[in-house]
C-alpha cells in the first residue's frame, strides 16, 4: 500500500524533487541576503560609532564637561547594547556550529544517515524554538542602540551648536 506522503507517479516524484530544489535555493538566497544585510548594518553601525567618537574627541574642548560626559554615556550605552547582542549571536552561532561538527564526527551518525538526519532535525527544531526569542532580543538591541546613539549624538550636536552660538 502506498502512503499518502509518497508521490504516486514518476511525474509527481520529479515535481516533488523540483519543489525541494526550489525550496533549497530559496533558503540559500534568503540566508545569503540575511548575511549580507547583517554585514552591511554592522559596518554602518561601526562607522557611525567610529565617526561619533572621532568627532567627540576632536570637539571635547568646545563643549562642557557635563555635555561631553552625558553624550559619551549615551553612546557607551548604545555601543554596549550592540556589542552584547553581537557577542550573544556569536555564542549561539558557535554553539550551533560545534553541535553540527559533533554530529558529523559522531560514529553513530557516520554509520547511519538516519541517525544524522534525526539529530539535525532536533537541532533545527531547537533553533526554530529560539528564533522568536532571538528576533525579540535583536529588536530590543537595535532599539536601545539606535535610541541611545541618537540621544548621544543629539547631545553632542546641541553642545556644538550652543558653543558656536556662544562664540558668535
Amino acid at each position: 500500500m502506498i502512503s499518502s506522503d509518497e508521490p504516486e507517479s514518476e511525474a509527481e516524484r520529479v515535481q516533488q524533487r523540483n519543489l525541494m530544489t526550489a525550496v533549497g535555493m530559496h533558503i540559500d538566497l534568503v540566508t545569503s541576503q540575511y548575511e549580507k544585510a547583517t554585514a552591511y548594518s554592522n559596518l554602518v553601525m561601526m562607522a557611525g560609532y567610529a565617526g561619533y567618537f572621532g568627532l567627540w574627541h576632536l570637539t571635547k574642548e568646545l563643549v562642557t564637561a557635563r555635555q561631553s560626559a552625558l553624550s559619551a554615556l549615551f553612546m557607551l550605552a548604545s555601543l554596549t547594547a550592540f556589542v552584547l547582542f553581537e557577542v550573544g549571536k556569536m555564542c549561539l552561532t558557535s554553539t550551533v556550529l560545534f553541535t553540527q561538527i559533533g554530529q558529523l564526527n559522531d560514529p553513530a551518525c557516520r554509520a547511519d544517515p538516519r541517525v544524522l538526519a534525526e539529530r539535525v532535525a532536533l537541532t533545527e527544531a531547537k533553533l526554530k524554538r529560539l528564533s522568536p526569542c532571538f528576533t525579540g532580543l535583536w529588536a530590543i538591541s537595535v532599539a536601545v542602540s539606535v535610541v541611545t546613539g541618537l540621544i548621544g549624538s543629539g547631545v553632542l550636536f546641541y553642545a556644538l551648536t550652543a558653543s558656536l552660538w556662544r562664540a558668535a
